[in-house]
């Protein structure tokens, strides 16, 4: 199973429109390809797409501002995997509820036109009850998008892939690789309840509580007990077992994909129930989020249910005792209407029509008795609601709106502090004042009617906002940088002495852990333990400060570090030009990149830097480095290909080494973890670009990163560090990139070229293949004898699929692409296939679509479009076909034509 999302565009702005990813998902007239859609939170008029798209239309248009409103997820199962309509159901609702979209409008399709079934997902990232955009996982879908993966795979049962970077599976239960912590693992309906009531759900609870108990215990009599002292108790359930949280059920897989009953009676024995009645303990609602108000809310929902439980259970009394009361009276009635004479003897008919009579008043009174408690029920419910409201409208309800949001969007959210009261300081007391520039804004009124003014901080030379000082709040918007938060909570600390702390998990972490290392105070009460617990921490470890409070000789230092490292680098490679990419994660979690030398107002692709000028460049690479930045090179050379194998370990290194690879240059990205870069001559102009790729292919497959792409790879500059983080050290700091080995001077791997100079015999005699095929075709007639031309071959192709195919005739771009397919098949050559498409394809358009194309592009892309992967695919699959397909030119399998 692999989840991911589709490319984005770099500039942030939308790259699908509704209808584009709509109608893709439900087959874009091919019928063949889509097996399965459905949709979530939305309510068209009826099924239609159209009706679906005017939906999504409406909610997104309630958000002008926001920039990229569509979300596309895709799922892809492996080769031979086929999951059921509740499988597919299941993946989204996994999918989604990782994404931190379930609430946002879906559509889904689960596709067939390639050989793995694959499920695309469009979600409008337009909340329908807010209107707000929802930043899906927080910035870090690439993370969710593994969970994911791993979740449906354990969840239905798949084979697990072991290639993620950041996750792992043991014994069924999902282990993060860097902390080696369990992922919890949450149902979609215990998520729910959190979200909903602010309180642990069972789940959680029971993976606290009774994960050390059950993973512990040393017999069964001890595991009931251990169990009631923290209120669950085990029991067995059919041919499995159970855990109850106070009255609620949990699965002992929700606790650990490593528990069932199986399993425990293999290390415990045969199961026993307790041989004495234990006193289990109560369990009462826990906030997820240590506040008051969080703990006013549970008190208040406890309340509201008792009460609501004590009233119906009066009610039901009172309607026991009015029922009960009716029936003895009507019994007496039945008792009275027979005594009314002495003898009923020869008048049975009289007897008879007197007590239908009565049944038929009695029937009535009942009926009205049930109708008036139907009434009264429903009173009791209206006097009570249907259900307490939720945390986010309780709070509402108090006019706590900040409340409100902090607590709906506190994944989401920028990092915030606020504080008991309005006022400003000034940036000067704080110890990096100089590294910022300030801007006066104006956001509002007070009550008072008097505009209030807040602080936008920026550091020079920096285009983003660090964060934002409103008087009361401090919005921290750059709160992946250790050094900006670090001045915000220092600023915090000039206004009120401490500041309160609301955003997201990863956020909070960061300003626990920057807390206890500076002594700031944090207000939080439910952080103190942490904060006390990571100053622990930090007292056996080595203060050490990587990116802040540099002096100019320790800056120094490191362009020395970096200038060393590139000419070695350089002795080694001997390339032409070098460029130099920065990559780095943007204020709005969403990953950035650009190149050095790039000029914006040109699409041309970088030329690079040539040696000397990129030494005049290495301040620059020094200080993005310091700024939190990832820093690449890409080697550029006219002669040479400079060949990147990535992700290599200790022993994939040693191995390619004995197998008579030479690497010029290796470098230790991460600890562990290296890259090597290996220099093969460039052998053929016109088969240059597929030898590199192939070659990089083969080498990463065999020895590196076996989903790497592309020949021109860039990868890390030594002295530079890794600013992944997940990389990050115990002691807080990013790892250093070390050049551990460089040639002194350009090495050829003779090995590699060997390699290559096999891809090169192998392509250039798949093209001899080819060209021979084309020659011994000769000339092309039809079966009466004259010629035939590729635009008549074309033509008749396009006839017979639009006579045979239904909707061929809505998408005629499909039908080029089938007739390329033919004519590939029948001998025609790419250059007569894009001759006839760009004669005969506008002839099939309407009027109205006889400008929709740039037809000589338009041909030339569809003619290859039979040597493209999937092309080829439907080429070698179609070879059978080949006989029918000259019979509908017009052709017979005549001498001229052989195969």
């Amino acid at each position: 199973m692999i989840a991911k999302t589709a490319e984005r565009r770099r500039d942030g702005r939308q790259k699908y429109s509704y209808r584009d990813l709509v109608s893709y998902i439900a087959g874009g007239g091919d019928d063949e390809k889509t097996i399965y859609t459905n949709h979530r939170n939305l309510t068209p008029i009826s099924d239609s797409t159209e009706e679906i798209i005017k939906e999504m239309e409406a909610c997104g248009g309630e958000n002008p501002r926001a920039k990229n409103k569509i979300h596309h997820g895709i799922l892809s199962w492996r080769e031979g995997e086929v999951p059921t309509k509740e499988q597919v159901e299941e993946a989204v609702s996994i999918y989604l509820l990782e994404m931190g979209l379930e609430n946002c409008q879906c559509y889904y399709g689960l596709h067939k036109n390639t050989d793995n079934l694959h499920l695309h997902i469009c979600v409008n990232k337009i909340d329908p009850a807010t209107h707000k955009s929802i930043q899906p996982a927080q910035g870090f879908d690439y993370k969710a998008n593994e969970r994911i993966s791993r979740r449906i795979e354990l969840a239905q049962g798949w084979e697990v892939l072991d290639r993620g970077e950041h996750y792992e599976v043991i014994d069924g239960e999902i282990f993060e690789k860097d902390t080696k912590k369990a992922v919890p693992n949450l149902s979609t309906k215990a998520a729910d309840y959190e979200n909903l009531t602010s309180a642990k759900s069972a789940e959680r609870i029971a993976q606290e509580r009774c994960a050390s108990i059950l993973f512990n215990v040393a017999d069964w009599q001890s595991l009931h007990k251990e169990l009631a002292d923290v209120g669950c108790r085990f029991e067995k359930k059919g041919s499995g077992a159970v855990l109850f949280v106070g009255d609620v059920a949990v699965k002992l897989s929700k606790v650990s994909q490593r528990l069932s009953l199986k399993k425990m009676e293999k290390r415990l024995g045969a199961f026993e129930e307790p041989k004495e009645k234990l006193e289990v303990k109560a369990v009462e609602a826990e906030p997820l989020k240590k506040s008051s108000n969080s703990e006013e809310y549970l008190k208040a929902r406890k309340e509201y249910y008792n009460d609501k439980l004590t009233a119906r259970e009066e009610l039901k009394r009172r309607f026991n005792v009015e029922y009960a009361e009716m029936k003895a009276r009507h019994s007496e009635e039945r008792k009275e209407l027979f005594m009314t004479r002495l003898s009923w003897k020869g008048q049975g008919v009289l007897l008879n029509a007197l007590r239908s009579e009565l049944a038929w008043k009695q029937l009535q009174e009942r009926k009205e008795w049930h109708e008036r408690k139907s009434i009264r029920l429903k009173l009791l419910n209206e006097s009570f609601h249907k259900t307490f409201p939720s945390y986010t409208d309780w709070l509402i309800q108090r006019g706590k709106k900040k409340e409100a949001d902090f607590w709906r969007y506190r994944e989401s959210l920028s990092g915030i502090l606020t504080g008991d009261e309005e006022i400003f300081v000034d940036i000067n007391k704080i110890r990096t004042a100089a590294t910022y520039k300030t801007e006066i804004i104006e956001w509002g009124r007070n009550e008072k009617g008097n505009i209030r003014r807040g602080f936008v901080y920026r550091e020079n030379l920096a285009d983003t906002v660090s964060f934002v000082d409103t008087g009361r709040r401090i919005d921290v918007v750059a709160w992946q940088s250790n050094k900006t938060l670090r001045d915000a909570l220092e600023l915090a600390q000039q206004k009120w002495g401490g500041a309160t702390v609301n955003g997201s998990k990863e956020y909070v972490k960061r300003c626990v852990d920057i807390a206890a290392r500076y002594g700031i105070k944090i207000n939080n009460p439910e952080l103190q333990e942490e904060i006390q617990k990571r100053r622990d921490e930090l007292a056996h470890d080595k203060p050490y400060d990587q990116i802040e409070k540099k002096s100019e000789m320790e800056r120094s230092e490191r362009m020395n570090k970096i200038e060393q490292g590139f000419a070695a680098y350089n002795e080694a490679t001997q390339a032409d030009r070098y460029r130099i990419t920065a990559f780095y994660t943007g204020s709005d979690g969403k990953p950035r990149a650009y190149v050095f030398d790039k000029d914006k107002s040109s699409s041309a692709p970088s030329p690079g830097y040539t040696y000397e000028e990129l030494r005049k460049e290495v301040w620059k690479i020094e200080k993005e480095d310091r700024r939190g930045k990832n820093i690449y090179v890409t080697p550029i050379s006219k002669t040479t290909h400079h060949i990147l194998i990535d992700d290599l370990t200790k022993d994939s290194l040693k191995r390619m080494i004995d197998a008579g690879y030479r690497p010029s240059v290796i470098v230790e990205s991460s600890r562990g973890n290296f890259q090597a870069l290996i220099n093969v001559p460039k052998l053929h102009e016109r088969y240059d670009k597929e030898i590199s790729n192939l070659l990089m292919k083969k080498l990463n497959k065999e020895f590196g990163d076996k989903n790497i792409q592309g020949a021109v790879h860039p990868h890390r500059v030594a002295g530079t560090h890794n600013h992944k983080p997940s990389r990050r050290l115990q002691d807080g700091t990013q790892p250093e990139v070390k050049l551990v080995y460089a040639a002194k001077e350009k090495t050829i791997c003779r090995k590699a070229q060997t390699d290559a100079e096999e891809i090169l015999r192998e392509l250039q005699k798949m093209e001899r293949e080819r060209q021979a095929r084309l020659m011994r075709m000769g000339t092309i007639k039809r079966e009466s004898g004259k010629n035939i031309t590729a635009y008549e071959a074309y033509m008749a192709h396009a006839r017979d699929i639009m006579n045979y195919r239904s909707g061929a005739k809505s998408n005629l771009s499909v039908v080029d692409s089938m007739v390329a397919v033919r004519m590939y098949v029948t001998g025609w050559s790419v250059s007569d296939i894009e001759r006839a498409i760009a004669a005969g394809a506008r002839e099939l358009r309407s009027e109205a679509d006889q400008f929709k194309h740039n037809w000589p592009d338009y041909a030339k892309r569809t003619a290859h479009y039979p040597e493209t992967m999937r092309g080829s695919r439907e080429v070698a699959s179609n070879r059978n076909k080949e006989r029918a397909w000259l019979r509908v030119e017009g052709r017979t399998n005549e001498r001229g034509i052989e195969r």
